[in-house]
């Protein structure tokens, strides 16, 4: 495997991205692997699959913003973030992906404590970040997030989140700050089955006083007992061009105030977005009750099952 120049275009074979920026490499598990000067390091480390960076953090650093730098991280990398900031992807416009399927993706288990604390930080704009693992090792404090996006234009796809156990887990997994624009949350698996009361939001649109431009939260799947809603933005001042579609819903949660996609009812002119084709289910006909606070956005063709068969309203979802 090598990079081939032509005409200023590099060509990562055989994978067949095309970037005019850098390639690098990451990869814990080589025993060559070298961060900052440690070890042997030579002009071209971390620029060859057999000469990779130990970190994801180093290899940020390394990159250049808005030249298309594109970060490869390798199949059965691990990394262990145990403190608030430990991984920031702070570059504008760097492509981080991950390499190999399944549980050979690479894995990033978060430890944090504290009231809002997060690992990774995101605040590098057009930062793309597709095809991780991110699991929850051992997080505690009322209001923990495991991404926290702080920039515009930031893409998470093709990503898996889940826990180590079932007395661990994210508070709120995915966490869009106040007035960050063209958020997309695409293709992504959410996997939490704790208890009651332990994981609040998979996805939190958290934008008071602020107005949130083109989120998109399409085709992802949802599995487990989020004990505040799983898709929230109840704090929102106001949507443009909000988009939630396509997605599995499949809440076990039997609370009547745990509702699957909660925004600000309150706002109830509904132009400022679309809920289509998700298709959701409740643990019980008083988590159903609840349903949906959907205000602010027009219902397409959504349809909302309670776990023992019983459909809902399949042109929106009850309120």
């Amino acid at each position: 495997m090598s990079n081939i120049t032509k005409k200023g275009f590099k060509v990562l074979s055989p994978f067949g991205n095309v970037t005019t920026g850098k390639i690098y490499f990451v990869d814990t598990n080589n025993a060559e692997a070298a961060d900052g000067g440690t070890g042997a390091a030579t002009p071209d480390w971390g620029t060859e699959p057999d000469k990779p960076f130990k970190t994801l953090d180093h290899a940020i650093g390394q990159c250049t913003a808005n030249k298309g730098d594109v970060i490869y991280v390798m199949p059965g990398h691990a990394e262990t973030l145990s403190t608030t900031g430990k991984l920031i992807p702070d570059v504008a416009g760097v492509s981080i992906i991950g390499l190999g399927h399944g549980s050979a993706r690479p894995t990033f288990s978060i430890s944090t404590t504290g009231s809002h604390a997060h690992a990774v930080g995101i605040t590098g704009a057009a930062t793309r970040i597709e095809n991780m693992i991110f699991r929850a090792a051992d997080q505690t404090g009322s209001s923990g997030v495991g991404i926290f996006v702080n920039a515009a234009d930031v893409t998470i796809t093709g990503c898996r989140f889940d826990h180590s156990s079932t007395l661990t887990y994210f508070v709120n997994t995915i966490e869009v700050s106040a007035g960050i624009d063209r958020a997309n949350i695409c293709n992504n698996k959410f996997v939490n089955f704790g208890t009651t009361d332990q994981a609040q939001r998979a996805v939190d649109l958290r934008s008071t006083g602020s107005t949130q431009i083109e989120t998109q939260i399409i085709n992802n799947y949802f599995s487990g007992n989020w004990s505040r809603a799983v898709i929230i933005g109840s704090s929102v001042s106001s949507f443009n061009e909000l988009r939630i579609a396509d997605n599995v819903i499949n809440s076990s949660s039997t609370i009547a105030g745990d509702i699957p996609i909660d925004l600000d009812s309150t706002q109830v002119t509904r132009n400022m977005g679309v809920i289509a084709r998700n298709r959701i289910t409740a643990g019980s006909s008083a988590a159903k009750a609840a349903g949906l606070q959907h205000g602010c956005c027009l219902l397409i063709d959504n349809t909302y099952m309670l776990s023992t068969g019983v459909l809902g309203n399949q042109g929106g979802i009850d309120t």
